[in-house]
């Protein structure tokens, strides 16, 4: 299939949620920082869909992705808490890289394998999701998170290394640099912008003229898959696949999401200073398309006509916004475009490679 975008609402910039959660989310009817969200959970249930119109995104067709990669699934421990990660080893400069809320460190399967070849790609999943412990005596903040992620490093013997964030993980790695800048070679932020509730972002959600289709029913993982694909990916893939069945469904993902808010109202209530920050970094925007924030509407109709106004006058000038922002704040700080939604590395994993790629090696 062609490269292409992702699923809905872009406007999880300082969002937080998985595949699995995204359909929940609307079940549960969670007014979260982003619609993406809610596409995972709202899995449950969905009445028969008609065919996807063609101008829905698609996924990037990527040679030995997925169950080819290469990487090691291991463990290290922290605190009595086991943290899953995937090493590509090798002896190469290292990359961590840290997904966004709800997400594992299989999201990270098609753009770990690209970039294999020149850096030791290493990705961890937080504390709380996927393979990792969660532990209900926890503390569920981010510096609970920049904990692990040095723990993770002392572990692996890695003294320095480059750090790739998306979503609510790029104030991770914010407040890992302020903390430790001697370990740090460069910050990637992918679509992650910790001022995203202070910008507004939750009053721009609010103004979406097109209803969002809602999951009801039994959750299972054909059910969630078969959403998500014809309502939010237009498409899907091995790392899709992989990141999803590494999440628990039912009780046990209720009892994890009622821990791991504790990272979003951290985040919310102590954003990082990004105008501390020492070392180079990028920031990759995710530019909106309707295509992308809504892959099942038919164009000629009227909820597409409500689509197109919303994104050129409400979603594209805010995402700019929220990049422009980023650039000012930043001493060392520049940003790159590319078309796509939040979760732009799932769809678009080459041109995603590539751009960390020349950042990186420059």
């Amino acid at each position: 299939m062609e490269p292409g975008r992702e699923f809905n609402q872009n406007l999880a910039l300082g969002s937080t949620t998985s595949i699995v959660e995204m359909a929940e989310a609307s079940i549960m009817a969670l007014a979260t920082h982003s619609f993406v969200l809610s596409a995972l959970t709202l899995l449950s249930v969905l009445a028969p869909l008609a065919a996807r119109c063609q101008s829905a995104p698609r996924i990037e067709r990527t040679p030995a992705s997925g169950a080819a990669s290469p990487h090691r699934s291991a463990f290290i421990t922290h605190n009595g808490v086991r943290l899953h990660y995937l090493d590509w080893g090798g002896t190469r400069p290292a990359v961590i890289l840290l997904p966004g809320y709800a997400l594992t460190a299989h999201a990270f399967d098609d753009v770990g394998r690209l970039l294999a070849g020149e850096f030791r790609m290493i990705v961890v999943t937080p504390r709380g999701f996927g393979e990792s412990d969660a532990p209900d005596s926890g503390t569920y903040t981010i510096g609970t998170m920049v904990a692990d992620l040095r723990a993770l490093l002392d572990s692996l013997g890695i003294h320095r290394a480059a750090l790739v964030g998306h979503s609510i993980s790029g104030s991770t790695i914010s407040e890992f640099a302020r903390a430790y800048p001697h370990r740090v070679t460069k910050l990637v932020f992918l679509d992650a912008f910790p001022y995203f509730a202070a910008a507004g972002g939750d009053s721009v959600e609010a103004l979406s003229p097109v209803t969002q289709h809602a999951f009801t029913g039994e959750m299972t993982y054909p059910r969630l898959r078969q959403f998500l694909t014809l309502y939010r990916f237009g498409g899907w893939s091995t790392a899709l696949e992989s990141d999803l069945r590494a999440n628990a469904l039912g009780g046990e993902l209720a009892r994890r999401r009622a821990l791991t808010d504790g990272y979003v109202r951290d985040q919310r209530a102590h954003p990082p200073d990004l105008g501390a920050l020492t070392v180079p970094a990028l920031q990759i925007c995710a530019v909106p398309t309707v295509a992308t924030e809504y892959p099942w509407l038919r164009p000629r109709t009227a909820p597409y006509a409500r689509a197109v106004k919303h994104v050129r006058e409400v979603l594209k000038p805010f995402n700019r916004r929220l990049c422009t922002r980023f650039a000012a704040l930043v001493p060392r700080g520049r940003t790159m475009e590319m078309t796509g939604s939040h979760y732009v590395f799932f769809t678009k994993p080459t041109l995603t490679a590539r751009a960390i790629r020349q950042f990186l090696l420059k």
